[in-house]
């Protein structure tokens, strides 16, 4: 059996706006995207959720990996809890997030034209720009709280698989059962509802194919505060779990007058349609929906417009779109 991976095989690397990261030294994916010329891992979702949401008190991180959405969600949230059951990327997590904490970052930190780290603190940059052209803090204002939990829908000891064979090292998945070479580790799962969060207004999930589990736990909350639910629908993912993304859908639709949409506000109807470089589903309800304003809003490669779009006069109809495969 493969060992977890080691604490002490990491490497730190620095990104576009000056974040830094202790990822495992083999993980190619995270140095490309989170490395260099890039900004802050998933920016586009970050982007949608602070635009929903700026005024955020509670978020729940489920599958906080290694810090990178939780840092960010502190940016603007009051509260973050953030909950990762693999010992080795709590542990990386948590040397990231006291980085970020002591970071006062400021101006752009990558030469595109040198190809190297060098600070240019007159030169601004940042993730979330506001109306008149400027850049938010990326200072740490809110409490990051972390939880070795997995959640899913009872309680009760599991065992996790680190996916080895994947390009992110930070990659693990609910081995129910199965065998494998992978490396395992043991982790206590609770229901989120048991924890009995308040002021809940976001939930991110991603979980690798665990999502549904872990919003069956979660009902009572959702129901009760009903927040902007974040989540990762890949249709492969759900069938080794043996259930479709429509099952997560139709769940989310049960607990309220939720609008489910993409990182660019486009409403994608009550079912699912695979999108081209669309991974994640932002569930929001209808009330925030209807009061965000997407200045951004475009169709992303993937999704095109309707014959009736194009020849509609109703600015109403501008909107619908038709997914492509």
């Amino acid at each position: 059996m493969a060992q977890l991976f080691d604490i002490n095989n990491k490497k730190l690397v620095t990104n576009r706006i000056g974040r830094q990261y202790w990822i495992w030294d083999n993980d190619k994916l995270y140095e490309q995207r989170m490395a260099r010329e890039n900004g802050p891992y998933q920016a586009r979702n970050l982007v949608m959720n602070r635009r929903l949401l700026p005024n955020a008190r509670t978020v729940i991180d489920i599958g906080g990996n290694i810090g990178m959405n939780a840092i960010e969600y502190a940016t603007w949230c009051q509260h973050v809890k953030t909950f990762e059951p693999m010992q080795s990327s709590m542990e990386l997590m948590k040397l990231n997030v006291d980085i970020a904490k002591n970071a006062k970052l400021q101006g752009r930190y990558w030469d595109s034209k040198l190809q190297q780290v060098r600070h240019q603190p007159d030169r601004p940059d940042g993730w979330f720009k506001f109306p008149n052209g400027t850049f938010a803090s990326l200072d740490l204002i809110g409490e990051i709280e972390f939880f070795e939990y997995a959640l899913g829908k009872v309680a009760g000891i599991i065992t996790m698989e680190q996916k080895t064979n994947e390009c992110s090292r930070g990659d693990a998945v609910l081995l129910d059962g199965k065998t494998t070479n992978n490396p395992t580790q043991t982790a206590e799962q609770r229901t989120l509802d048991s924890f009995g969060f308040e002021n809940v207004d976001l939930i991110k999930i991603d979980i690798e194919g665990s999502e549904l589990f872990a919003l069956e736990g979660a009902t009572q909350t959702i129901a009760k505060y009903q927040p902007v639910v974040q989540v990762e629908l890949r249709d492969t993912h759900c069938k080794r779990f043996g259930y479709t993304c429509n099952d997560i859908i139709n769940l989310m639709m049960g607990l309220g007058d939720y609008v489910m949409c993409d990182f660019n506000g486009n409403d994608l109807g009550k079912s699912y349609t695979k999108v081209s470089g669309v991974m994640d589903r932002f569930f929001v309800p209808r009330s925030i929906f209807d009061a965000t304003e997407f200045k951004n809003k475009k169709v992303h490669p993937g999704m095109k417009k309707t014959k009736t779009d194009k020849k509609a006069n109703n600015k109403h109809l501008s909107n619908l779109f038709e997914i492509t495969l």
